[in-house]
């Protein structure tokens, strides 16, 4: 599979500006995202976060799984190219979409859990981020607004998903769980103020297990 990983790598590459970014064509963005704009001037199919913001956050993910599967495949030039060229993203996504101050361009709950959990702010700027994260979850009364993008982050994380079986098992047991997985649009607004407390955890639990590593 891996001449499939890199032929799919490449394809973005091609895609990309001369500032390195990939902001052309069709993106299905944070697809059903509750912060959809009602607007009628997008697709309110989206969330309001930016859809290159997403797809430049993904590539990051993609660039940093190619130099991991190089590396076990021992494929060093491949290593090599890979984290370079994800060094370079990440720089690049910097100057795009974050202040100096450690600002989002877009501070919306997916492009702030993206962000964190991909690593693709500075150090010096996470814990401000994470406090955007926990005052957005808060302002929409411990609801998250997330579409099947940063959903699937959270849930699919081993340390979030052990604090989830820990205090709300029903969350990973029950059949609901398929549509948490599939349909985010309201299954985790069923679990109201309960919710942030938990969110709180897995997030910390997240961020404590990329530090060990």
């Amino acid at each position: 599979q891996y001449p499939g990983m890199v032929r799919w790598a490449e394809f973005i590459e091609h895609h990309c500006g001369e500032n390195g970014l990939w902001q052309t064509g069709f993106q299905y963005g944070d697809w059903m995202g509750l912060d959809a704009e009602q607007t009628g001037l997008t697709d309110e199919r989206k969330g309001a976060t930016d859809d290159y913001f997403v797809a430049n956050a993904c590539f990051a993910w993609t660039l940093q799984i190619l130099a991991n599967t190089a590396a076990v495949l021992g494929y060093a030039a491949d290593e090599r190219r890979w984290r370079m060229r994800r060094e370079e993203l990440i720089a690049a996504f910097r100057r795009e979409y974050i202040t100096p101050s450690g600002r989002l361009t877009s501070e919306t709950q997916t492009a702030l859990i993206l962000t964190l959990h991909f690593g693709l702010a500075q150090e010096e700027h996470r814990a401000h981020l994470l406090d955007r994260l926990l005052q957005n979850i808060d302002a929409h009364k411990t609801h998250l607004t997330t579409g099947f993008t940063a959903l699937h982050t959270v849930l699919d994380h081993p340390e979030a998903r052990a604090i989830f079986q820990q205090y709300a098992p029903e969350m990973l047991t029950n059949p609901m769980i398929q549509y948490v997985a599939n349909e985010p649009l309201s299954a985790m607004l069923t679990y109201g103020s309960e919710l942030k407390p938990l969110f709180e955890a897995a997030v910390a639990a997240m961020n404590a297990a990329e530090e060990e590593v």
